[in-house]
């Protein structure tokens, strides 16, 4: 597996589960992602916050977990969920 690049300029994050013995997984994907001279508008934006700017500027639909969500199909009861990527503070 090479490397993974959604566009995120803050970071790429993506999420895997194994449903029925099938491996699904979402990623934060950008549609209009920001030149490499610009910065992400949620650079210094706590985790969890402002996330209609995701949407507004790079035209992302959804993040990992959301998306991951969406492909499943809408149920994760009982699937061990993996986030790669994601920086979190504790």
């Amino acid at each position: 597996m090479g490397i993974i690049d959604s566009g995120c300029r803050k970071q790429t994050v993506v999420a895997f589960a194994k449903v029925d013995g099938k491996i699904y997984y979402g990623m934060n994907e950008c549609h209009m992602p920001l030149d490499e001279d610009q910065e992400c508008p949620r650079k210094d934006t706590p985790t969890g916050t402002n996330y209609k700017a995701c949407k507004e500027v790079c035209g992302q639909n959804y993040h990992s977990e959301t998306d991951l969500i969406r492909q499943v199909g809408g149920d994760l009861k009982g699937a061990i969920v993996y986030i790669i990527g994601a920086l979190l503070s504790l």
